[in-house]
């Protein structure tokens, strides 16, 4: 094989893969296009102003999972206190009504990132990380 036939022969080969790969994406984009509804992720990471405007639906529960010592320094009004690092920490948060929609926040939203991880492998399916934590909430909402 001279190298205009192998030059011939490569560029049939990469062509025959980019329509395959083309029709393959078109397929795909039809299928999710069909799909009644996209399944929504374990939790949603939202910034304070949205974290505030969800915290007026009554269905709502905001929990704080800082430690008594951080809560001292200041929180958010209403919200219920169960400390992340606490031993009964799980069977508290099992004992929540699965059907509420819960508002989780810590200082800076490493803790309360693991606490929605591990509701919503105990069945809870409406969950919001307050992204940057009760730092960020601070910041904005002091403006």
């Amino acid at each position: 094989m001279n190298i205009k036939q192998l030059f011939l022969f490569s560029s049939l080969l990469v062509s025959l893969m980019l329509v395959s790969c083309e029709s393959q994406s078109q397929s795909q984009a039809t299928t999710t296009q069909a799909a009644p509804e996209v399944p929504r992720g374990p939790f949603e990471n939202i910034d304070a102003p949205d974290f505030k405007k969800l915290m007026a639906n009554p269905n709502t529960i905001v929990i704080d999972v800082r430690t008594p010592g951080e809560i001292a320094e200041g929180k958010i009004e209403g919200a219920l206190e169960t400390d992340f690092y606490q031993p009964d920490f799980k069977d508290r948060i099992q004992a929540l009504d699965k059907d509420k929609t819960f508002l989780i926040y810590c200082r800076s939203g490493g803790r309360s990132k693991s606490a929605c991880q591990m509701m919503n492998q105990m069945g809870f399916e409406s969950l919001y990380n307050l992204r940057a934590g009760y730092t960020d909430w601070e910041k904005t909402m002091d403006q």
